[in-house]
């Protein structure tokens, strides 16, 4: 984009000021090198120079308050602690099946009997969100709050100090009868979850968000209005819950709303897969009547069970896409800052290697402020984050890396976006362990430097990030020149 375009583009979308103001040395790309990890004494990431991390919260790690770490680290946000200096990272789980995540109340979702062989019964919901107390920079706690859900990929914080999880998934489960004493429920929820100091999470689904392949979330502080994300290949829409009681508060949302689909002003539905930067657009919202409504197909997810695995189009979207609303990729991560919401389209743009979206909901206007122009630009977006106090927009990969004829180039990067639809490296996935790690007997040997980066988020000072690898499953604290 040309300084003249640029202008017009920025006069045009005053919030994008920021975006183009706040990182002038984003352009340059100093080489980045192995940093030793403070916790591991290993070479985990590659980053600038004068950052630092240390890792924590690995897949196995012994949970203080029962049960081990569950694995697939995914979606994640920092919450206010209950003390001056405290913190609390409320961290999703990818998963499916397998072991429940252990928590410290009594109240669960669902922990029916997943069946797939005949007479197995032992697997059950295994995704959920995981709590992570830091106090001062330190781990001091950590232990499971949302357990009995599936495929919990991102989500997003409340204003109050909650956090969204959001399953990836459509599954009727309740259609399917088992042998077992917990009756099966539905999936493809977003689960309000509180940090044990608010209380207990209800693990109650807060149906009128839709039954959908959900992603991500933002809440806009101004007016409580929800974001959605989601991700459904060629069948995904971008979304606004409007709750029914306005106070902010825990449990609220799940008293209900109205859901709407975003749709491009007058236009009926458009394509926005392939858009190009700079791209702006009036929109307007349409309703859906029928949240919870199933989607095109429902087939059995084992066999000679009755149809209840979701495909195609889900019932909001199919709802929306009837009226005109719009469709998108694959939408997944979200984030709001200063009165904006963004959000990532990972097989957007005109090359197919990912876009990022600003949404002024003042305005009504929509506006395509990145889009990678090749693999090594920026390879399959994923989640999004803000700094709170310079704006910068760092983003997550999840293609596997950088190949060339096979071989690894490049493992998974952190991105910092840039002015002029540029973006550079800031972090490097470089997990290759060549032997067991003491003590996580459930980390096995190879080579995790593909694995993608997932829940990144900033402390509110924007001094420190937290970030996941999902695959071994690891949380990292990175800290450096943030701010400048």
């Amino acid at each position: 984009m040309n300084r003249r375009s640029l202008i017009k583009f920025a006069s045009a979308f005053p919030f994008m000021l920021p975006l183009f103001g706040l990182r002038g040395e984003v352009t340059s790309k100093p080489e980045l090198m192995p940093v030793m990890d403070e916790s591991t004494g290993l070479p985990l990431l590659k980053l600038p120079p004068n950052f630092s991390y240390r890792s924590f919260g690995w897949t196995g790690d012994l949970m203080s308050k029962g049960g081990i770490t569950p694995q697939r680290h995914d979606g994640m946000a920092v919450v206010p602690g209950s003390k001056s200096g405290e913190i609390i990272l409320l961290r999703n789980h990818e998963d499916t099946e397998g072991a429940a995540i252990t928590t410290t109340g009594e109240s669960f979702y669902d922990h029916g009997i997943v069946p797939r062989l005949e007479n197995e019964s032992t697997l059950k919901p295994s995704g959920g969100v995981t709590a992570l107390t830091i106090q001062e920079g330190k781990l001091t706690a950590s232990e499971g709050v949302l357990t009995g859900t599936m495929v919990n990929c991102a989500g997003g914080p409340t204003p109050w100090g909650t956090w969204l999880s959001c399953e990836e998934i459509v599954y009727r489960r309740a259609l399917e009868s088992y042998s077992n004493d917990d009756k099966p429920m539905d999936h493809g929820y977003v689960f309000e979850t509180l940090p044990s100091h608010l209380g207990v999470s209800s693990h109650r689904p807060i149906k009128s968000m839709g039954l959908m392949r959900h992603e991500a979330v933002a809440v806009d502080p101004k007016n409580g209005y929800v974001y959605l994300t989601e991700d459904n290949s060629q069948y995904s829409g971008f979304y606004r819950f409007i709750p029914t009681d306005k106070s902010n508060t825990i449990g609220s949302l799940e008293k209900g709303g109205e859901l709407f689909m975003l749709k491009v002003g007058k236009l009926n539905s458009v394509n926005l897969t392939t858009a190009r930067f700079g791209t702006m657009f009036s929109v307007s919202w349409v309703p859906i009547e029928e949240p919870d409504a199933d989607p095109d197909i429902l087939n059995p997810t084992y066999e000679g069970g009755p149809p209840a695995g979701g495909e195609g189009m889900s019932g909001p979207f199919r709802q929306g896409f009837e009226q005109g609303g719009a469709t998108f990729a694959r939408l997944e991560g979200c984030w709001y800052d200063k009165g904006i919401v963004y959000f990532v389209d990972t097989g957007g743009g005109p090359h197919g290697d990912g876009s990022v979206w600003a949404y002024d909901p003042f305005n009504e206007k929509l506006s395509a402020c990145f889009t990678s122009q090749s693999e090594s630009m920026a390879d399959a977006i994923d989640n999004i984050t803000v700094n709170p106090v310079n704006g910068s927009i760092v983003l997550c990969e999840d293609g596997g890396g950088i190949r060339n004829n096979g071989q690894l180039l490049s493992g998974a990067r952190l991105l910092l976006v840039g002015e002029n639809n540029t973006a550079r490296p800031i972090a490097e996935n470089n997990i290759n362990l060549t032997t067991l790690l003491p003590g996580r007997d459930k980390i096995a040997i190879g080579d995790y430097r593909s694995g993608e980066w997932a829940g990144a988020t900033f402390t509110p000072d924007g001094k420190t990030l937290y970030v996941n690898i999902q695959t071994p499953g690891v949380t990292f604290a990175i800290e450096g020149p943030w701010l400048g």
